[in-house]
């Protein structure tokens, strides 16, 4: 049984599950439910003797103390684990379901099985562990608030690398809820592969890239950035333009070197693979375009350079990336 001190530092409901014999008690909340981009996150937390003060509903604390108590919380004694269900996902089975398939992958991310579930909200899914449902738990249990301070900043900063691929949407000031800002810039540039396309404010202004190639070549180049992101490469540049005819699609540094990255996106019933569409004439475009960057861009002309090709292809609805390093070079 845990000690007297760690009984009293726990609010009400987790103290009446530890007198009752239950040692390992999670908290389980989840962020990113209403957003129109991005994955929705969970997190599971157990917590231990070393509990920082302040805990609370992440949604009342500013985004520096969140990171804060969140620095406090993973270097703890907590048992914690996250849970993330990716955009596709969403929209394959709800985000209901997403949401619920995020809590239990945090549970199983925790180094140790609970006892017994704490959940924020009205609705209790269904857990192979005993589990009650707390109406505002983030605000009355320390072990949900806990929860919701993990999944919230987890989530945040996956919204902020992914910032960095697609800046002209804001992803970084508002995690892909649906302002104004982001409103409209869907209605400006139209939805990405990160947004959720079955949400309302998203699909109703999806490209028709059958008869819009512009609109196609955007969403290739969108995929691309998001295989990158995947991938674990840092956005240096986006359609960089050495002159009217030479340009770079995408440039980012990937283990240790400087990819120039050429995109091609078609469907699977073109004539031809966008793989055979950069014929000598275009790559000695991009080699042109690739030395005025490293021209203009001193601080890269010691690193290693390659030449990377994307090649998108859309069919029925659904979208594949064929990814080639060192596609081509001098």
């Amino acid at each position: 049984m845990l000690d007297i001190f760690l009984l009293m530092s726990f609010k009400p409901f987790e103290q009446k599950l530890l007198a009752k014999g239950y040692e390992r008690v999670a908290g389980i909340d989840e962020a990113g439910r209403g957003p129109l981009a991005g994955p929705v996150a969970a997190a599971a937390v157990v917590l231990g003797k070393d509990i920082p003060d302040g805990l609370n509903d992440s949604k009342k604390l500013s985004e520096s103390r969140r990171e804060e108590l969140f620095e406090s919380l993973t270097n703890s004694d907590c048992d914690f684990g996250v849970g993330f269900v990716d955009q596709f996902e969403i929209d394959r089975i709800n985000i209901l379901q997403a949401t619920v398939l995020a809590m239990k992958r945090a549970i199983g991310a925790l180094k140790h099985r609970p006892e017994y579930l704490l959940v924020d909200g009205k609705y209790l899914p269904d857990f192979i562990y005993p589990a009650s449902a707390i109406t505002q738990g983030d605000a009355k249990c320390q072990s949900i608030a806990a929860a919701s301070i993990i999944a919230k900043v987890s989530r945040d900063r996956i919204m902020k690398q992914i910032h960095t691929f697609f800046p002209e949407y804001g992803f970084a000031k508002h995690k892909g809820y649906g302002t104004k800002q982001h409103m409209d810039a869907i209605l400006h540039h139209g939805p990405t592969p990160i947004h959720r396309l079955t949400f309302g404010g998203v699909r109703e202004h999806l490209p028709k890239l059958r008869s819009q190639r512009k609109a196609l070549g955007k969403w290739g180049e969108d995929y691309a950035c998001l295989h990158l992101w995947q991938k674990g490469a840092t956005m240096v540049h986006r359609n960089f333009h050495a002159s009217n005819e030479a340009e770079l699609d995408i440039v980012v540094m990937l283990n240790g070197s400087l990819r120039f990255i050429e995109v091609k996106t078609g469907y699977s019933k073109d004539f031809s693979h966008p793989e055979e569409w950069v014929d000598s004439k275009k790559q000695e475009k991009i080699y042109q375009a690739s030395e005025y960057f490293l021209y203009t861009h001193s601080k890269f002309q010691n690193i290693p350079c390659q030449f990377d090709l994307a090649a998108i292809e859309v069919n029925n609805g659904r979208t594949k990336v064929r990814y080639y390093e060192n596609a081509f070079g001098y």
